[in-house]
Parts: structure tokens; C-alpha cells; sequence
């Protein structure tokens, strides 16, 4: 049996063709993510959400072309950003990314759109957060007219290569938006309701690993967080291992069965029941990219 893993990452989108019963990978391909759009606005950071999912179909495509009897399609990405969806499952935004800004600007009483959130919340949202997206476009009347829905990018490509309508996110990729009670496992509807936000917008939230639906007769698995599907392929032994991984961002990472009572380090939905604690900094990508313009001097 072979499966198919795809990736949007920020920089580049991949795809792995594995051998599921061997873990052997038979096929990769890793193309650039050239999609980020130039503004005016210092603050703002968006993709074209449509051409990154034509990239991904054609990573797709070519490794379907290997002719191998491919029983799986696994999904994961970049988490926390945000594009807005019509009533057909199509995209009518750009993709607002991770590293967008628009959440620090200043909002009223010399705070920020994610001081506001917090203090009326008591949710740690951060700029970035697909919550904090939505707020800041909601207060400045720029949720397009005809959305009704908003998901992450690799929510969208799941839908779109089942054929599908409406998003549906894991745990995983719903914590990542903030305003998500992590013991509930559900969106805070009295958290977003203070905020003057309308909960109908947010997506629906599956209960654990799911279908979306197939892709040429293939089933497609819910999206993954990027986070936990790295710490889930990289490690064989989940009670006793500590994951560094150092991509774009970076982060440290580590199971746990329970939610910690603190805001000093992220909590982060796993698989059934399971968490994972997760230290971030921002700077992973950031860091090499110095690295290499260093020694290219």
C-alpha cells in the first residue's frame, strides 16, 4: 500500500510518496511557495490562496502519475492563517499568513486589536491568529461580502481535492486560531460572542481523525497542524521524546495527556485525547537565511 502526505508550508509546498507498510519514500517533490503578494501595508502578510492550491494539486497529480495503488492522501500546513470561503467552498480572499501583523496595530485606548482580545476574552491570541484576523477585518469592514466561512490554507485543499463545500478542521488546526477551549474541544462561542464576532463563521470542528471525502477514488484525511504532524512523523517513541524542529519558525515539542494550567507555553491538540506542549520562537527560517546570505558574502 502507498500513501500520499502534502504540505503548504510558508516558504515551499512538498509531497512525499511512501510506501506505508515499509515507511521506504518512494517519490518527493518540493516546489517554492512564490505566491506572497507585495502590499503597501508594512503589517500585512498574504498568499494567493488559489495559486498555492493549484501547486499543491500538481504535486499531487505528479505523484498519482507514479502508477502506484495509492490508498491514502494526509494533509498538513501552515497553521494559524486565515482564508475566507463562499457557500460553494471557493476561496474570496488571500490568505492571511501566521506571520501577518495587522493584529498589533493600534486599536482604541492606546491598545492593540490583540490587547482588546485578550482583555475581553482572557484567551492568549496572538497576531497572526485566525481569531485575531477575523476580528481586526470584522472591526474595519473587511470580511468579503459573500463569505460565509473561513478555514486555514490546507483546510481549503483538503475540501477542494474532495470535492467538498464545507471545511472541516481538526482539533489540531482549530486550537491554532485561538479562542478554542482545548477541553471542550470546540470553538468558545461566549468568547467569540463578546468580541461582536459571528460564531456561524467559524468551522465546523471534527471530533478527531477523520474523511473528507476522495480524491479520484482516494479517501483525503482531515488536515493536520503542522506542528503535530512533524512531531508525529519524526517520532517513534511519543511517551519518552522531546522533538526540536527548526523550519520557518521553530519550535520544541513534547507529548502530554493533559491540558496544563498555565499561558506560559502553548497547548496543542494531538490525537485522540493527547497533547502536545510547545515552545515556538519565530526566528527558525529567519535564522538560516542569515546563515546563508553570511557565507554567500
Amino acid at each position: 500500500m502507498y500513501s500520499i502526505g502534502l504540505d503548504i508550508g510558508t516558504t515551499s509546498v512538498c509531497g512525499i510518496l511512501l510506501n506505508a507498510e515499509t515507511g521506504e519514500m518512494i517519490k518527493s517533490y518540493t516546489r517554492p511557495n512564490d505566491t506572497f503578494i507585495q502590499t503597501e501595508n508594512e503589517w500585512e502578510r498574504i498568499q494567493e490562496s488559489s495559486r498555492l492550491i493549484e501547486i499543491l494539486k500538481s504535486i499531487a497529480d505528479d505523484l498519482l502519475a507514479e502508477g502506484l495503488p495509492v490508498v491514502s492522501i494526509g494533509l498538513t500546513g501552515q497553521m494559524h492563517g486565515l482564508v475566507y470561503l463562499n457557500a460553494e467552498g471557493k476561496p474570496v480572499s488571500v490568505l492571511a499568513t501566521w506571520q501577518d501583523d495587522r493584529g498589533n496595530l493600534p486599536y482604541k485606548d492606546g491598545k492593540t486589536y490583540v490587547d482588546v482580545m485578550r482583555e475581553v476574552t482572557g484567551y492568549p491570541v496572538a497576531t497572526g491568529y485566525g481569531s485575531v484576523t477575523y476580528y481586526y477585518d470584522m472591526v474595519n469592514g473587511r470580511v468579503p461580502e459573500d463569505a460565509v466561512t473561513f478555514c486555514t490554507i490546507m483546510d481549503l485543499a483538503a475540501i477542494t481535492l474532495a470535492g467538498k463545500t464545507k471545511p472541516i478542521m481538526h482539533p489540531s488546526d482549530a486550537a491554532s486560531f485561538g479562542l478554542f477551549d482545548l477541553k471542550n474541544n470546540c470553538f468558545d462561542k461566549e468568547a467569540i460572542e463578546k468580541l461582536g464576532l459571528d460564531y456561524d463563521m467559524f468551522p465546523e470542528v471534527c471530533s478527531g481523525y477523520t474523511l473528507v471525502g476522495d480524491y479520484n477514488g482516494i479517501p483525503v484525511g482531515v488536515a493536520l497542524g503542522d506542528n503535530q504532524a512533524s512531531f508525529l512523523g519524526s517520532v517513534a517513541d511519543t511517551e519518552n521524546t522531546v522533538l526540536v524542529n527548526v523550519g520557518t519558525s521553530s519550535q520544541i515539542s513534547c507529548l502530554t495527556h493533559s491540558v496544563p494550567d498555565t499561558d506560559e507555553i502553548d497547548c496543542r491538540p494531538l490525537l485522540d485525547g493527547s497533547y502536545i506542549i510547545a515552545g515556538s520562537a519565530l526566528c527558525g527560517g529567519r535564522a538560516y537565511a542569515i546563515l546563508e546570505r553570511c557565507l554567500r558574502q
